[in-house]
């Protein structure tokens, strides 16, 4: 090859190099790869939640409580879609992420496992329910078991609770994933026969089952809900910020939204550690989370 050609080549690539370097940097409201994920010394916090809607909703939803966030804090805060439930995984076991709001099985590892702290929460307390058609003859769960069983696809608490009843690995139920609206789709799916039994949440129950169509199998006792918790790279100073934030009435606005999608009611409330032991013990037996089975 002539010298010129060479540097010729040379250019190119270093124009693709930089091309991609920029498309790839961290935008405000946009997902990045885990080598762009803020830092300490960045002063940049990372608030996220399970990919349980599409980017464009999930910056509705949590892009106005990002901007609130930072006024509280005077630091920057940005709302990152994590883009699919295995990268969700893989950046939160990381540690990539400060802000999270989810599942009390996720914010009951992260306090054990990774040091996070859990500082406010849904009020009401949840219970999770096994469904079949209400003519089934089925008398315990146990009965389900060869049988398709719909369920949001795991690590979804519901559906991780409900498998963890079936504790012999010869005897489980065939899981049917639902994707999407999840606890509708898996209620109509136990309704129009495609499934023989399903796990929900009580209070999508209710509001589903007003013709009786189902009858409760099992219900789980009554437990904390979804919560915020942050982590070990924020300040103590900031953590107490965003705490006192979440619960304050000034956050009625940025987290109006959020609230209406999962009937959280006026606001969030405090919360801490102690009150979600337990919870991720369903994740023992999920890819990576393994370790908590030691606590």
């Amino acid at each position: 090859m002539s010298k010129t050609k060479l540097l010729l080549s040379l250019v190119v690539l270093a124009g693709l190099i930089g091309g991609a370097l920029y498309y790839y940097r961290p935008a405000e409201g946009k997902p990045a790869p885990a080598a762009a994920t803020a830092t300490p010394s960045s002063q940049t916090y990372v608030l996220t939640s399970p990919p349980r809607e599409t980017p464009e909703a999930g910056e509705q939803f949590y892009g106005p409580i990002a901007a609130y966030l930072s006024e509280v804090t005077g630091k920057r805060v940005v709302y990152r879609h994590p883009g699919t439930w295995g990268l969700y995984r893989t950046e939160m076991l990381n540690g990539n992420f400060d802000i999270i709001f989810d599942g009390g099985h996720f914010s009951d590892y992260r306090a054990r496992k990774l040091g996070y702290h859990i500082v406010a929460k849904m009020p009401k307390l949840q219970e999770f329910v096994i469904i079949v058609q209400k003519d089934d003859k089925a008398s315990s769960i146990d009965e389900l078991a060869g049988h398709t069983f719909c369920a949001p696809p795991p690590p979804n608490q519901g559906a991780l609770i409900a498998l963890s009843r079936f504790s012999n690995p010869t005897r489980q139920p065939i899981v049917v994933p639902i994707t999407g609206d999840f606890w509708k789709g898996v209620y109509d799916s136990v309704v129009e026969g495609r499934c023989r039994g399903g796990v929900l949440v009580m209070g999508n129950l209710q509001k589903y089952n007003t013709s009786g169509a189902v009858r409760v199998l099992y219900k789980t006792a009554p437990q904390p809900n979804q919560a915020w918790s942050v982590g070990p790279r924020v300040s103590p100073e900031d953590r107490a910020k965003i705490a006192a934030a979440l619960i304050s009435p000034q956050a009625s606005a940025p987290t109006e939204r959020l609230r209406e999608r999962f009937n959280v009611g006026p606001s969030f409330v405090e919360a801490n550690n102690a009150e979600y032991v337990g919870l991720g013990d369903v994740l023992r037996s999920e890819f990576g989370f393994e370790a908590i089975a030691s606590n």
